[in-house]
């Protein structure tokens, strides 16, 4: 049974998106056809072009984005950031006379880390609702949903 359906995974994908427009287009072809008198051929015809019309603006609105994204990663000296980090651990360990495994596991145990981790994907969240709504001036004050974000975000569950 679930070889079968591996087989026909490609088929049950095409029903699964023929299911999605369907329910999202039948009801702009009803009314077309009820209170603007235009017949179900031309009204799925006109849908299918307002569906494909969102399709397209959504990608023309987040292609931009991502693209901007990966030139920033791209351009991202990660060999530059080890070798920082490098100098900083030998730095410490120099410092309090230790060798560089027991910085390490100090610095595992603080969970310095995740806390940096979880601070950069709040600003990214952020920063990509501030985006979405037209704040493109980092000069400015974010918008109030990307704000709210951060707010609520940073006080926890």
């Amino acid at each position: 049974m679930l070889y079968g359906g591996y087989r026909i995974r490609a088929l049950i994908a095409y029903l699964a998106i023929a299911i999605v427009l369907d329910l999202l287009g039948r009801p702009i072809v009803s009314f077309l056809g009820q209170r603007a008198d235009i017949g179900k051929t031309y009204g799925a015809i006109i849908t299918m072009l307002v569906i494909l019309g969102f399709i397209a603006g959504f990608t023309v609105m987040f292609v931009p984005v991502l693209s901007e994204q990966g030139k920033d990663r791209a351009l991202f000296d990660f060999e530059g950031m080890q070798g920082e980090l490098d100098k900083i651990y030998d730095r410490i360990s120099e410092f309090f006379g230790t060798s560089r495994e027991v910085v390490e596991e100090a610095v595992m145990d603080s969970e310095i880390e995740k806390e940096v981790t979880e601070k950069a994907k709040d600003s990214a969240v952020t920063t990509l609702l501030d985006t979405l709504l037209g704040n493109n001036d980092p000069t400015q004050h974010r918008t109030d949903l990307g704000a709210l974000y951060g707010l609520l975000h940073a006080q926890g569950p």
